[in-house]
């Protein structure tokens, strides 16, 4: 018959030999517990890229801006990498948003595995948001469309 299983923690440091006996439960719930923690950062990863997105996006506005008013030469040339360049930084910006939204609910559930009540706050708060905001469901399109037909600015 094979020796029960043993369960431990340890320190994950070059040269420790510690280590501390713990039940299979406890095992169990650390497991569930790094699982959530994935999910926490994973939603705040998803966040921070949307916000650098629109970060960039902005700034890339503002240069350009500035550029036009010291810049007396431009040509359809420049202004077509101009709107190349938009359009770009807005899919960017309108591609992460689409994950971090659309992947709330997931991390959600996956997080609060055993509290429905804030399951459905969430998922009424987005809802609402969605159904509240014409901008919201414009940008929502306006995504939609950068994704399955044509870059998000005007043509030339």
């Amino acid at each position: 018959m094979a020796p029960p299983i043993k369960y431990f923690l340890c320190r994950v440091v070059e040269g420790s030999t510690s280590r501390l006996e713990i039940t299979q439960q406890e095992y169990l719930e650390f497991l569930i517990a790094r699982n959530q923690l994935d999910h926490v950062l994973d939603v705040d990863d998803k966040y921070d890229v949307t916000i650098q997105n629109y970060i960039e996006f902005e700034t890339a506005i503002v240069q350009e801006a500035v550029r036009d008013l010291v810049e007396s030469n431009r040509n359809l040339e420049k202004a077509d990498r101009i709107r190349r360049l938009l359009a770009r930084r807005l899919s960017n910006v309108l591609s992460s948003a689409r994950l971090h939204v659309g992947t709330l609910r997931r991390h959600s559930r996956e997080i609060l595995t055993k509290d429905s009540g804030p399951l459905r706050k969430i998922e009424n708060t987005l809802r609402e948001c969605y159904d509240n905001s014409l901008n919201y469901r414009l940008i929502d399109a306006l995504r939609n469309y950068a994704q399955h037909h044509a870059l998000p600015t005007l043509n030339r």
